[in-house]
C-alpha cells in the first residue's frame, strides 16, 4: 500500500494549526427531527468544522446503517467510492489504518463511514480492501486500503465532490484505493 500523501500530512498539520490558531469559533447544532440525523453549520475559518475540517455548510448527515454498502460511481473527477445512497467518500491524510483523527466537531463535518455489521461491495469495488476500525466512541468505521473512510457535509447529492481538496488532507477516494490528489 503506497500513502505518498502521508509524508506531506505533518507540514500540512503545522501550516493547519498555524492558521487555525488564528481563528476564532463558531458552530451550531440543530436536530432535523428525524431521528438520527443532525444539521451543522459551521463557520468557513471554524477550527471545529471549517478551515483544516472543512467549509461551510449546513446539511443532514445519513444515520448509520446496519451495514455500510461500497461501490463506484462516476464524478467530474472520474470514478470514485461511494455509498449506499450514492454519496462521494473521502480520505483524511492524518488517519492511519487503524485509527481515525477526524473526531467530534471533525466527524460532524466530515461524517465517518459507520457500520454494525460486515460492509458490502457492489460493482467496482475489491473487496478485499475493505475493513473497519474502531473509532473513539465504540463505533466501526469502514476502511478501504487502510483508508478510513467519511462523507462531506458540504456534498448534497450524489456525485458532488466538494470535499476534494478541501485544507489539502481530504481527498476522495478512488476504487484501486489510493486517495485522489
Amino acid at each position: 500500500m503506497t500513502r505518498s500523501w502521508k509524508a506531506a500530512a505533518p507540514a500540512l498539520a503545522l501550516v493547519a494549526a498555524i492558521t487555525l490558531a488564528a481563528c476564532g469559533s463558531s458552530s451550531k447544532k440543530t436536530s432535523t427531527g428525524a431521528p438520527g440525523t443532525t444539521a451543522t453549520t459551521a463557520a468557513s475559518n471554524d477550527q471545529n468544522g471549517g478551515g483544516y475540517y472543512g467549509s461551510s455548510a449546513s446539511t443532514t448527515s445519513a444515520p448509520s446503517g446496519v451495514s455500510a454498502g461500497l461501490s463506484s460511481g462516476q464524478t467530474t473527477l472520474g470514478t470514485v467510492v461511494k455509498d449506499e445512497q450514492g454519496r462521494t467518500l473521502y480520505a483524511f491524510a492524518p488517519d492511519s489504518a487503524t485509527a481515525s483523527k477526524c473526531n467530534d466537531s471533525c466527524a460532524q463535518t466530515w461524517p465517518p463511514v459507520t457500520t454494525q455489521g460486515q460492509p458490502t461491495t457492489g460493482p467496482g469495488i475489491d473487496a478485499s480492501k475493505v475493513g473497519t476500525l474502531t473509532r473513539a466512541d465504540g463505533s466501526k468505521q469502514v476502511v478501504y486500503n487502510g483508508h478510513p473512510l467519511y462523507r462531506f457535509s458540504g456534498d448534497s447529492k450524489s456525485g458532488d465532490v466538494n470535499g476534494q481538496g478541501v485544507g489539502g488532507v481530504w481527498h476522495v477516494m478512488t476504487p484501486s484505493g489510493d486517495p485522489k490528489m
